[in-house]
């Protein structure tokens, strides 16, 4: 698996946000503390399947004006047939972490103003995500409680957003 984003978490109060990538199961690789991430800064990101059958990543703070990239790297099995847009829940050591409140996430053009936002290319075909079988999921917890709910995808076929509760 081939990914990039920003990591948000909160440690004894104190909130701490950083950029990343990882080529799993390898471990996350962090972006230099010099590409600071703030809360509402626009972010874009992709992963690029290379002519070499390498994967690179690319994370752009918009706001900020940085850029991180991966380096091009092999990802042994990779399928490509398959493309996610996602708030997480991370778990560490076994265990889901307590959801942050993070308000809403905007994804696609309608909401960012960057064209070319939430295309995937799967299988050779290059399109927005409206084009594929997208699945859009709604994330609970134990109980069956609503904490991360994403909205239905805009006439342009790639927007969308997540919203918290």
């Amino acid at each position: 698996m081939e990914q990039t984003g920003i990591l948000v978490q909160s440690q004894s109060g104190k909130v701490s946000y950083s950029a990343w990538y990882e080529f799993y199961p390898s471990p996350p690789v962090y972006a230099p503390s010099s590409d600071v991430v703030k809360p509402g800064d626009l972010i874009v990101a992709w992963v690029v399947y290379n002519s070499d059958g390498t994967f690179t990543t690319v994370i752009k703070d918009l706001t900020e004006n940085w850029i991180f990239i991966s380096p091009a790297t092999v990802v042994s099995n990779a399928q490509r047939n398959s493309a996610e847009w996602i708030v997480e829940r991370p778990a560490i050591g076994g265990s889901l972490t307590k959801l942050a409140n993070f308000g809403t996430v905007y994804y696609g053009y309608d909401y960012t103003s960057i064209s070319g936002t939430c295309y995937a290319n799967v299988n050779g075909v290059y399109a927005p995500i409206s084009s594929f079988n997208y699945v859009s999921i709604t994330m609970v917890n134990y109980n069956g409680k609503v904490l991360a709910s994403p909205s239905g995808l805009t006439s342009d076929g790639t927007s969308f957003y997540v919203q918290y509760g």
